[in-house]
């Protein structure tokens, strides 16, 4: 006997919404991020007849008339062959991309029987006829013909060659990614294709036990949460739209119970309404999203690919004045070398500038490698200030060091740190310091090694120093003083200190109050 509450709830239709809704937004989110791919045509096959198995699974057992739930039987068997045959193809193209073909195999034998059995379980081969209906909200036990062992035998062989081909993928892939998502997908549908056997076949037929059959939605659900935890684990999306995502469908989720709670007629078309519209209008944003995902992905390509070549030029620039301000091609005259050296120094000013952004632009790719090995921070800081001292001296600035004569090693990426974190600091208080002093200060604790640049330039407000650490962040004003800030410096140095498990924070008490950057390394063990 169903207890009271499944009833009351309509636990069976809910089961139903809830699998439908999950794996149709999957579906339509893997097909939408590339249109292009084989492996997402296939997907979305087999979610929508996974979304039709579970319709026809509900409906087989809502008719109160003989010829209507025969109807219903047999069309619960016709989509239920398909569904095998579209996880069958998703295995057999799984994880190809580009559309290479079916073999003659699939298109003279598989398609055929497929379709042969699809026709042929709609006659009464597979189901002859009915000798008791069930009440409703019971599953109507038929009398089976000869055809339904040609059923059995397409369906599940089927999706056993689809557990099969998948197998074999996990065992010869070599790609420790690509193999680990194959071992998901194959032990999500291993799991459901358990549960579907178990208490969709073995039941009914040996024990004669139709209950379970309602619920056939809920064997999905292990596939379901191992397709999401291996998008999730391996970033196949961009994790806002796949948060996106999954908040559509918990609002889908909760609109559709609105459905199942109706009382009245007018109350059941309005909350059915509403319910199709949040769906549609939940993948319209996953979509719009995913559009915008990739438009941004080409941009930041041909800043990567425009940035690149403008280094290139900047580089053959910046030799080409420093070997005529070093005299290289001869002799020549105090105002030649006057001009040549400043612009080396606007060439190299460029080519920070790029630099920031193709390392920005790196860094979000995840293509950064660092060689880290223990080294002395303190030559480093020593080098970088020798460099960076005439570009202080034309503005007249000092700068001020005071480093005691503690050990300041440390295990990391030596040039990183210097170009990025180290360069990037000193650099900005001499941009924006248009008079006066800089302190540079490099002191010990018991766990790490902190450097600090105190500067008495344009400070920075509250409201600045709360993004000046992010992609692009920059002061409002900083333009003004510096009309070369990209906001990028700052980014990558930041993502170079995580990288080390190092701090980097600023200070200052406001505008025109001065500034102080300061990173802390964690001491070399």
């Amino acid at each position: 006997m169903t207890p009271s509450f499944v009833t009351s709830f309509n636990l069976d239709l809910l089961i139903v919404g809830i699998s439908s809704a999950a794996i149709g937004l999957i579906g339509f989110l893997i097909f939408i991020n590339n249109t292009r791919s084989k492996t997402a045509h296939s997907f979305l096959f087999f979610a929508i007849l996974t979304i039709a198995w579970n319709i026809s699974n509900f409906v087989q057992y809502k008719f109160t008339t003989v010829d209507a739930t025969l109807i219903a039987l047999r069309l619960n068997l016709f989509v239920a062959t398909w569904h095998a045959f579209s996880f069958f193809r998703f295995s057999y193209v799984f994880p190809q991309i580009e559309d290479t073909g079916m073999p003659r195999w699939y298109t003279l034998g598989v398609l055929p029987v497929t379709v042969a059995t699809s026709i042929l379980v709609l006659t009464p081969l597979v189901f002859s006829h009915i000798d008791s209906l069930a009440p409703v909200g019971m599953v109507t036990n038929p009398v089976r013909g000869p055809g339904i062992a040609l059923f059995a035998l397409v369906a599940f062989g089927l999706l056993f060659l689809g557990l099969t081909m998948l197998y074999r993928k996990w065992r010869t892939t070599t790609g420790a990614q690509e193999r680990t998502q194959t071992g998901i997908v194959l032990f999500g549908m291993s799991v459901t294709a358990l549960l579907i056997i178990s208490f969709n076949v073995v039941l009914p037929i040996a024990f004669n036990t139709l209950s379970f059959l309602p619920f056939s939605g809920l064997f999905i659900f292990p596939f379901i949460a191992l397709i999401s935890y291996a998008i999730y684990r391996y970033h196949l999306f961009d994790i806002k739209v796949f948060a996106t995502g999954w908040l559509g469908f918990l609002v889908t989720v909760f609109s559709f119970v609105n459905v199942i709670h109706s009382q009245t007629t007018g109350a059941i078309v309005i909350n059915v309404v509403a319910f199709c519209i949040i769906l549609f209008g939940s993948i319209q944003i996953i979509r719009a999203m995913l559009e915008l995902e990739n438009i941004n992905a080409r941009q930041e390509s041909l800043l990567y690919f425009v940035s690149h070549e403008v280094k290139v030029y900047l580089t053959k620039g910046s030799y080409a004045f420093a070997s005529i301000a070093d005299g290289d091609f001869g002799s020549i005259s105090d105002q030649l070398k006057t001009m040549s050296i400043d612009a080396l120094g606007d060439m190299r000013e460029g080519l920070t500038t790029v630099m920031n952004i193709l390392g920005a632009a790196n860094l979000k790719k995840g293509v950064v490698k660092y060689n880290k090995n223990p080294f002395d921070l303190k030559a480093t800081i020593e080098s970088v200030i020798r460099q960076q001292k005439p570009m202080a001296d034309k503005k007249h600035l000092t700068i001020d060091m005071m480093m005691g004569q503690d050990s300041y090693t440390i295990v990391g990426d030596d040039e990183k740190i210097a170009q990025h974190v180290i360069r990037n600091l000193i650099d900005n208080a001499i941009k924006y310091t248009p008079s006066g002093e800089i302190h540079a200060d490099l002191t010990r604790t018991e766990d790490a090694i902190r450097f600090s640049v105190r500067d008495t330039g344009v400070g920075i407000t509250p409201d600045d120093i709360a993004h000046l650490f992010t992609e692009g962040g920059k002061g409002k004003e900083s333009t003004k003083v510096n009309v070369h800030s990209t906001g990028y410096g700052l980014f990558v140095a930041k993502t170079v200190c995580d990288a080390h498990g190092a701090k980097i924070w600023a200070e200052s008490r406001g505008a025109d109050k001065g500034a102080r950057f300061v990173v802390e390394f964690p001491i070399a063990s």
